[in-house]
Order: structure tokens, then C-alpha cells, then sequence
């Protein structure tokens, strides 16, 4: 059926004589709702005049503007089917790989570069200088200067240290450890969780000692004068003078 035939119909339809009195055209819409309220030359004409005349249009303006693809490209995208996946499933990720490829160009690997540049170097040594040129060279320091930190010395080794080395104080509770768990669970704890808390406490201080050999020992291998050492005795020789016998 060729468009020409189909406004033919479509008129012959809709103007005829009953159409011309407002009566008549409200009884024929009335018994229209029930009887053949659109047939297929209403929804040809209608296709083929409005829709796709001006609502098509339309609305490829407004998708385009919107969300700035074309509707077809759209249409296409969602329905692709490839591998028992839709494509649209995958369409989360574009972000996320987005975002992980920035990062890693402009973040990540700038990092890595320094971090490699700046490897091996000592911090209160080398590593200082090498961090001020650098910055230097990006234009990214106004002034340095030398200043003493109040806890530029270590207490024991008497030497620069970054990290503060604190007294600690470990207690041998051998004697009574039995008898102090058998007492706090002749205690009613409010609320229950109290009586885990306090075994915790317990447990902690009577292990404290055990591992307190090795903290010392290791700390004397890499503390040794104030500078790490390798050809000192090893950790396991030193465990064996300070328990007295072999530790296998």
C-alpha cells in the first residue's frame, strides 16, 4: 500500500459525512472505542505523517543532545549480543578502566619513577640531598635549612634515628598465671565482655617476655654501634646466649 492510497483511506475514514456534525461524530467515536478503534491505515498514516515526520526527529535531536551520541548508535550498542554477554553489561567498567589508566599515567607512575629514583638512598644522608635537588629542579622549594629535632638521637644507640625508641618493662607472671585465670573466672563480669579483656591482659604480659629476647636481639643485629651490620653474630646465635642453649 503506497503512501497516496493510504491518505485516501485514512480521509475517507475520518471525513466522511457523520464527521461534519458534532452529534454524529460523538456517537461514531463512542461505538469507534469498541469497534475497531484503530486499524492499520490509522497507525500507517500515523507512523508514516507524524511520527516519522516530526516525533522521529525529534527526538534523535533531543537524545543527541542529551547524552551526546546519536539514538541509532545507541539502539545498536544495546542491542548487541556477543558471546552470551550483552554489551551494555560491560559498560560500568568503561569508567572504572577510565580512571584506573589516569591514575596510573599521571599518578601512579610518577610515584613508581620516584620511588625507584630515590631507592637505596639514606634518608639522613644521600636521600636528604637527592629530595631537595629534585624539588629544586621542579621549582617546587622555596628555602631549606638545617634544624635539630628533639629526638634527632636515639636514647640506646646514641645515634640519629627517625623513629624514637621508648622503654618498655615486661613482668614474669609464671608463679601466678594459673591461679589468676582460675580467679577471674570465679568473677561475674558486667558486662561479659570484660573477662575476655582482662585473659587478653594476662596472656599479654605473660608472653611479653618471650618475644621480648628476640625484639632486643634483632635490634642489636640491625643497631649494632648505631648502623646496620650484616657480619655480626646472626639472630639465632645471639637468642642462644641470652636462653643458654641451642635454638634449633
Amino acid at each position: 500500500m503506497c503512501l497516496k492510497s493510504i491518505d485516501v483511506v485514512f480521509r475517507f475514514r475520518h471525513l466522511s459525512f457523520w464527521s461534519r456534525s458534532t452529534l454524529t461524530l460523538w456517537i461514531v467515536c463512542f461505538f469507534r472505542q469498541f469497534f475497531g478503534s484503530v486499524i492499520k491505515v490509522d497507525y500507517l498514516t500515523l507512523r508514516h505523517g507524524f511520527i516519522m515526520k516530526y516525533i522521529k526527529r525529534s527526538l534523535e535531536d533531543d537524545f543527541k543532545v542529551v547524552v551526546g551520541i546519536r539514538l541509532f548508535i545507541a539502539v545498536l550498542f544495546l542491542l548487541a549480543y556477543t558471546h552470551g554477554w550483552y554489551s551494555y553489561l560491560w559498560l560500568p567498567f568503561i569508567p572504572l578502566i577510565v580512571i584506573i589508566q589516569f591514575l596510573f599515567n599521571y599518578v601512579t607512575l610518577p610515584l613508581y619513577a620516584l620511588v625507584t629514583q630515590f631507592n637505596g638512598l639514606d634518608v639522613l644522608g644521600d636521600g636528604n640531598a637527592a629530595v631537595i635537588k629534585y624539588l629544586d629542579e621542579k621549582l617546587s622549594i622555596i628555602m631549606e635549612e638545617s634544624y635539630e629535632h628533639k629526638y634527632l638521637h636515639d636514647w640506646r644507640t646514641k645515634k640519629p634515628t627517625i623513629f624514637r625508641a621508648t622503654e618498655q618493662w615486661f613482668a614474669s607472671v609464671e608463679g601466678f598465671h594459673q591461679a589468676a585465670m582460675d580467679a577471674i573466672g570465679h568473677v561475674k563480669w558486667i558486662p561479659a565482655q570484660l573477662y575476655s579483656l582482662c585473659e587478653k591482659t594476662i596472656v599479654s604480659i605473660s608472653a611479653g617476655k618471650y618475644w621480648a629476647a628476640t625484639a632486643t636481639a634483632i635490634g642489636d643485629v640491625y643497631m649494632w654501634d648505631g648502623k646496620k651490620s650484616m657480619d655480626k653474630p646472626p639472630v639465632a646465635t645471639r637468642l642462644h646466649r641470652v636462653k643458654g642453649k641451642k635454638i634449633p
